[in-house]
């Protein structure tokens, strides 16, 4: 295919799950484009191509962006197999073509802890004060910037290594960390020169072998520097080239949290700060292009929606007045502040009364005290979580209540205890059984030689999409089956557990026998699911074979299966 006007082509793809036959507007992309176009210095020499945003046909994916100069990838669990199967092809097809990879499935490298092969011994932290850089502009002013430049030095019992990762995946060119957009801009005023050393925030194998790793850009403190991709356009192509298409929005009304939960990507110290977007000049607009586009479904990417309380309480309005008066968007998710109950629970009030969302997620993980403190978590009020499930259940609005299987010092004994006193509080809806899995860059990853946690790999299955979306390329986890205080036979047993406990409690089947049994007779939710768990084959072949039929499907899991 022929460059127009001899524009360097640049593809970019950020492939996300479909949601029950809907596809997400590909938001990492848009913050990248609108922020290399309002700041970089020669962003007219690139043509972008329509950006890749869902699951198809590598061979689809790859003729799609022929003729690239450059491809950049976004990239996560979901999405890394058949992200790397579409940039291998296209190294494969054009040696020539850079390949950039981003997103968190980039492990982060360890400059933040000072571990240097060679390079200087100064801190992350000291060379931001002494060498003054703040910003784009300044750190562009900096000479000093490849002198710099570090080998650094990987950890190889927490396979977190940027160097392995980098070999591995030898088709990828650069790998970027941490926030995108200063190093997108730069990558790009920089392609002409190759000069990768003097690009922040990147890590590449030099001619010699090496891994080469520059010290990060600052968190960007204005994220107002970065345009709205929403609002200047960047998205329109997109979706009137696609009619048929039937979106979820993105949006971010924030970036960063304060609390350190190790389990999430969320929790490592890069990200414990927070940075807002004005909410008149940008939020507010924003939402009002989500009516005007008719975009059914808004999922809030904030890690904390109700920290603050009035200008968060302010923005569930808007969407409730642009839905009353417009009819869009139809739904808005947020994941809930941990320990705001009154902000939570008028926010929540608001987006149930409005229709907007039809229940309150309440993350518990778990209630066993140890755990807590070893996941750091202890921060984290469980009154919070128990008066909000309280208030919601007297109002007759709907909560579900997350639990994690397979946390460190969490035995199964403290699993059933847990279970039993979400439901003696009163949740009868739902309780979600998530398993533990290792994320590339959670904080998680050091504690699986501290707790002997037992980890295997298995296929990640999106259920609320099809199977078919993943015949071609299986997407990978790792999940915790086992650790040093709930052994596999115990994880098995849990595993069982609550999916025994979905059946009987909160299908509905003896629910009300259940209550009865509990508030009248005083016996435990657990000891009645563990009960069901354990009946003889003789005495009650159907109800033993169900038993057995969990029992070897947690069996499965632990030995690989989806």
């Amino acid at each position: 295919m022929e460059q127009k006007n001899n524009k360097i082509k640049v593809g970019m793809v950020q492939i996300n799950n479909s949601f029950s036959r809907q596809n997400y507007l590909p938001l990492s992309l848009g913050f990248l484009h609108s922020y290399a176009g309002a700041h970089g210095r020669n962003f007219s020499d690139f043509e972008f191509l329509t950006p890749i945003y869902k699951r198809i046909p590598v061979n689809n994916a790859v003729e799609q962006l022929s003729g690239s100069d450059i491809a950049c990838f976004s990239t996560y669990v979901w999405n890394f197999n058949i992200s790397s199967a579409i940039a291998k092809r296209l190294k494969q097809e054009n040696p020539n073509i850079l390949i950039v990879f981003g997103g968190c499935q980039v492990p982060e490298p360890n400059i933040r802890k000072n571990i240097y092969e060679e390079g200087k011994d100064e801190s992350y932290e000291n060379y931001i004060k002494n060498e003054g850089v703040h910003n784009l502009e300044t750190m562009r002013n900096k000479t000093t910037l490849e002198e710099i430049t570090v080998y650094s030095q990987y950890d190889k019992e927490r396979d977190k290594g940027l160097k392995s990762f980098l070999e591995k995946n030898n088709f990828i060119d650069i790998a970027s960390t941490g926030e995108g957009e200063i190093v997108f801009t730069s990558i790009l005023e920089n392609y002409s020169k190759r000069k990768w050393g003097s690009v922040p925030g990147v890590h590449y194998i030099n001619e010699d072998g090496k891994l080469i790793s520059t010290f990060p850009p600052p968190r960007i403190e204005d994220l107002n520097d970065i345009p709205s991709p929403f609002l200047t356009g960047y998205f329109e192509d997109l979706i009137n080239s696609n009619p048929e298409e039937n979106w979820i929005g993105l949006f971010e009304t924030n970036r960063g949290c304060p609390f350190g939960c190790t389990f999430c990507d969320w929790g490592i110290e890069s990200k414990n700060r927070i940075a807002n977007y004005d909410l008149e000049g940008r939020l507010f607009p924003e939402i009002d292009w989500f009516s005007q586009k008719k975009i059914p479904f808004v999922y809030c990417c904030d890690a904390n929606f109700g920290m603050y309380k009035d200008r968060d309480l302010s923005i569930a309005q808007k969407f409730a007045e642009n839905k009353k008066m417009q009819g869009y968007p139809e739904r808005f998710s947020v994941q809930n502040t941990k320990n705001s109950t009154e902000a939570s629970y008028n926010i929540q009030r608001v987006l149930v009364k409005s229709g907007l969302d039809k229940g309150v997620l309440l993350a518990f993980q778990s209630l066993h005290e140890p755990t807590l403190e070893a996941i750091k978590r202890r921060n984290i009020k469980l009154d919070t979580f128990f008066d909000l499930q309280k208030r919601h259940t007297s109002d007759g609005t709907t909560t579900f209540s997350d639990i994690i299987l397979g946390l460190p010092l969490e035995t199964y004994e403290t699993f059933i205890d847990g279970v039993s006193k979400l439901i003696e509080r009163g949740q009868h809806n739902r309780i979600q059984f998530n398993n533990l899995s290792i994320l590339p860059n959670a904080p998680m990853v050091e504690h699986i030689k501290k707790y002997d946690l037992d980890v295997v790999d298995t296929k990640i299955i999106n259920i609320h999409g099809s199977l078919a979306e993943t015949e071609e390329i299986n997407e990978m986890q790792r999940l915790v089956v086992g650790n040093s205080t709930m052994p596999r036979e115990d994880w098995a047993r849990a595993r069982a557990f609550g999916y025994m406990t979905a059946f009987l409690h909160f299908d509905k089947l003896l629910q009300i026998p259940n209550i009865i049994l509990n508030m009248q007779y005083g016996i435990k939710y657990g000891d009645i699911v563990d009960r069901f768990l354990h009946i003889d084959q003789a005495e009650k072949p159907v109800l033993s074979h169900l038993g057995k039929f969990f029992f070897d499907k947690a069996r499965n899991i632990q030995n690989g299966g989806a």
